[in-house]
């Protein structure tokens, strides 16, 4: 796939989301699940790097160690995804 059509796919395949925006779970939202906030917040805690070193190969590389860690946990939650395999195995008592 060409670079430059990576995110116009990512954007169709989602919807009109952002693939940043992620639902997140914070200790206040597990005392009372059924109330959502009615604003969502978009920005992540803490202060942003101004650049980031980016190296485009087989894969995207970049330095952990030059990311915030709001930014690196929003990446990391942004990357996983169900796996229904390991759910089953693991549900049977199967080595995962």
């Amino acid at each position: 796939m060409a670079p430059e059509d990576i995110e116009p796919t990512i954007l169709r395949a989602i919807g009109s989301t952002h693939p940043l925006d992620v639902t997140f779970i914070d200790d206040e939202d597990l005392l009372t699940p059924w109330n959502r906030s009615s604003t969502p917040t978009m920005k992540l805690a803490g202060k942003m790097p101004e650049s980031l070193t980016v190296t485009l190969a087989n894969q995207v590389y970049f330095e952990k160690a030059q990311l915030p860690q709001s930014l690196a946990n929003r990446l990391i939650r942004l990357a996983a995804f169900p796996n229904p395999e390991f759910y089953r195995a693991q549900a049977m008592r199967m080595s995962v």
